[in-house]
């Protein structure tokens, strides 16, 4: 039987609603959420850093008052931004060795590792702030991103191996619809506390709650069905024969890889689609904070609203998808193409309309509108990496963010260069003119060259004895699948 008939293989689901599945899929959920708070904290807290809500606060490179709250950064446009790029220049150095290792060693405990580490990281910058500035802070955030780096490469890894082939999307959709809730929670949360406690409040509490959350994981989490001590043989099988056998442990096959047209479409558009999710990152705040001229509080609100839509989004996307596919309206390759578009084309035409936006309002509904639809990507180009291989989703997925935290590195600077003028409309423009030209263009090459066909590099040569041991230790896996044969 070929990988790609397997993959269509419809196989009864447990008659339990919530499965082992759906709870190590809320795990990494909650994972992506802690991450990604921990990742946007600066990009709210830089706004009391640098006194941008205050600019009298403002008297030399470092000014303190009688309360800590109030020390405040003359930093230029400049240096916010290499401060702002400072963590991707970490993250792009682990993504590829990441997918090796989570590859070779499982996702679990590197994904624990990395959410422990950044957070205590993450508790320490305020101290590095103080002794050495903003080149400490670079320092400081390099290695949060060196940290970080492991961690979507460890989720994805354990993604391809839980979630079951006609769940994909839907569950995917959870995972990584999550990591938007962590702005929506973050940003509002960062200004409410930079007001009332000072900006090195936000980092000491996210830092905190992100020791406690990997605890949590490293107790809780497994890194598939197999090695999960208390999940049902039922569900077991199902997941594993979904997924067309068990998981074989092999050396990457990078030539394959690095020659698959389909897998550098799904690498290329994510990486160019995730460089313009972290340059809106990095940088909303501080165009509602110059531009708009918003407050820190409702600066913080502002900026949690497109995520709060987008994940929102998340659900109906993903499910709506699923839904369509197994009832055969369209094939899979397909609709990844037609979610992904709805994601780039939309987003990008509302990106284009906020370049030449100057109502206040208007431009904040066209600013939701840019990355509450990027959730469309999720049943998109961000679950075809499981259709690819199952095996080496988390290997291809490394590439690509790290391809996508050069965009990451290069974003902030960027724009920081477009952008010498606080508060100038028509540089603005510029930045967004570009950004959805990058959307538009992305898009384009994984509707040409995309599928979500499994690739026939997916299965190892040595699959026959890896699968014979696998399905010795675990009898019902071996006899689901010869019923399918």
């Amino acid at each position: 039987m070929s990988g790609e008939h397997k993959q269509h293989v419809h196989i009864a689901a447990p008659a339990a609603r919530f499965g082992v599945r759906h709870f190590q899929t809320m795990l990494m959920a909650g994972g992506s959420f802690t991450i990604y708070m921990l990742r946007v904290n600066l990009s709210v807290a830089i706004v009391g850093m640098t006194g941008m809500d205050s600019p009298s606060n403002v008297t030399s490179n470092a000014t303190e008052t009688g309360q800590e709250k109030a020390r405040v950064y003359d930093w230029d446009e400049t240096t916010q931004g290499l401060v702002l790029s400072s963590f991707f220049w970490g993250y792009m150095i682990t993504q590829i060795p990441a997918g090796v290792l989570t590859q070779r060693f499982g996702g679990h405990r590197i994904l624990t590792w990395a959410m422990f580490s950044t957070s205590v990281l993450s508790m320490l910058l305020p101290p590095c702030a103080y002794l050495g500035g903003w080149k400490l802070v670079c320092a400081n955030r390099m290695l949060q991103g060196v940290t970080q780096g492991f961690v979507y490469p460890s989720m994805f890894t354990m993604m391809g191996l839980w979630a079951p082939a006609q769940e994909r999307s839907t569950l995917a959709g959870i995972i990584l619809g999550a990591q938007t809730m962590g702005p929506v929670v973050a940003t509002p949360l960062a200004g409410v506390l930079v007001s009332l406690c000072g900006w090195p409040s936000v980092f000491y509490s996210y830092g905190a709650f992100g020791v406690l959350y990997s605890m949590f994981v490293l107790q809780f989490g497994a890194d598939s069905p197999l090695a999960h001590k208390t999940i049902s043989a039922e569900e077991r099988a199902y997941i594993v024969t979904s997924l067309g056998g068990p998981n074989l442990k092999a050396p990457t096959p990078w030539r394959a890889i690095l020659r698959s047209s389909p897998a550098w479409a799904a690498i290329a558009t994510m990486a160019l689609q995730g460089g313009v999710f972290l340059a809106f990152l990095t940088k909303i705040p501080t165009y509602l904070s110059t531009v708009l001229k918003f407050d820190i509080k409702e600066n913080g609100l502002l900026t949690a609203l497109p995520y709060f839509v987008s994940w929102a989004l998340s659900f109906p996307f993903s499910s709506t998808c699923d839904w369509l596919v197994k009832r055969g309206s369209i094939n899979l390759t397909n609709a990844r193409k037609i979610y992904n578009s709805i994601s780039h084309v939309v987003g990008g035409m509302a990106m284009l309309a906020l370049g030449f936006c100057t109502d206040t309002t208007l431009s904040v509904i066209l600013l939701t509108i840019s990355i509450g639809v990027m959730s469309a990507s999720y049943p998109g180009v961000q679950s075809n990496f499981m259709d690819l291989t199952p095996n080496y989703s988390g290997t291809i997925f490394s590439i690509s963010n790290f391809l996508s935290a050069c965009c990451g590195v290069a974003g902030p600077i960027v724009i920081s260069w477009i952008v010498s003028e606080k508060g100038s409309v028509s540089q603005w423009r510029t930045v967004y003119c570009l950004l959805a030209a990058v959307m538009f263009i992305s898009n384009l090459h994984f509707v040409l060259c995309g599928s979500a066909k499994v690739q026939p590099w997916n299965k190892p040569t040595d699959k026959k004895n890896k699968s014979k041991r696998d399905e010795e230790e675990f009898p019902e896996v071996g006899e689901k699948l010869a019923s399918l044969s």
